[in-house]
């Protein structure tokens, strides 16, 4: 399979294309609830995606702790857009490509909901999911309901700010727990609904209809990466498509505003541009003390378990 790989860098997984085929394969079990949740959305929408035609996992020659796990799917003609070739688009083109896009995700959310917050088949998330996240080993969720979510977030970001190393918390985490705490509960779209989180255009493949001048007069998207999906309160899957389209100048910016108001009618900007706001300062601060620590601490090796109790 290596003279036909297509890539071999995302979530550790080598994908190839075998004539109209494509297979994924890897040893993360996260590939299995990939395609869960690619059955699960061919039998409940109209979102565009791969048609999978098998899944199984084969014994791996290296290791007996874990196999090898394989999605074979359906090829997708296109192109995987990125920053650089949308920038070469006039207004017009790049306005009707985010409608398309936008399109797909108003699909997802109109599936009827189930009444709760997880996977699909009311199944917890995996331990690596960074909203919920308090270590690498427990699954999260399901929630019955959003005060669970909340508590669950909550207690991520605590954790999250808590396992830098460390003594003490810096205090623009202080200040954002404690302004999480107050705010997260009050927002709008706490409604599940189904979420696409992981919304980089390498999982995206945008194939452009041309008239007979040549001219692009529409576009076909498809989601070919369903692995990080579920039911999630409605306001974040706009956080999740501005945290992966988040570009700084005047083009980034109108994709955005027409990508949120295509997802949405409703005005999630408050809550998104606070959790936006955060994943950009938090990573500053915790880099910026990762190396402080370590510049004066060269020969320790210990860690703050410190967290804010409720």
């Amino acid at each position: 399979m290596e003279e036909n790989l297509i890539s071999s860098k995302i979530a550790f997984n080598e994908v190839c294309k075998l004539g109209n085929i494509v297979v994924k394969r890897g040893t993360n079990k996260r590939l299995l609830a990939e395609a869960e949740n690619m059955l699960y959305l061919e039998k409940n929408s109209q979102v565009r995606i791969p048609k999978l035609y098998a899944a199984y996992t084969k014994p791996n020659p290296h290791s007996k702790s874990f196999g090898v796990n394989y999605l074979i799917m359906e090829y997708i003609e296109g192109e995987m857009m990125t920053e650089e070739r949308f920038k070469t688009f006039d207004d017009e083109v790049q306005e009707l490509f985010v409608s398309k896009l936008a399109e797909q995700f108003r699909l997802l959310r109109s599936i009827p909901s189930e009444g709760y917050y997880g996977r699909v088949y009311k199944q917890p998330f995996h331990a690596r999911l960074p909203i919920f996240r308090t270590n690498h080993l427990d699954p999260s969720g399901p929630y019955n309901s959003f005060d669970e979510v909340f508590q669950a977030m909550y207690t991520s970001v605590q954790m999250r700010c808590a396992e830098q190393p460390r003594d003490e918390l810096h205090p623009i985490e202080i200040s954002y727990i404690e302004r999480f705490y107050e705010m997260v509960p009050r927002a709008k779209g706490t409604e599940p609904v189904l979420t696409l989180m992981d919304c980089s255009f390498d999982n995206l493949i945008a194939k452009p209809i041309e008239d007979n001048a040549g001219k692009i007069v529409d576009w076909k998207m498809t989601f070919i990466d369903i692995d990080m999906f579920g039911w999630l309160p409605a306001f974040l899957q706009v956080y999740c498509a501005k945290l992966f389209y988040l570009y700084d100048d005047e083009t980034g910016k109108t994709f955005n505003r027409r990508l949120a108001a295509g997802i949405s009618e409703e005005d999630y900007s408050t809550e998104v541009d606070f959790l936006l706001r955060w994943t950009v300062i938090a990573t500053v601060v915790s880099e910026l003390c990762r190396l402080a620590y370590f510049r004066a601490n060269a020969d320790c090796c210990c860690r703050s378990t410190y967290v804010l109790s409720c």
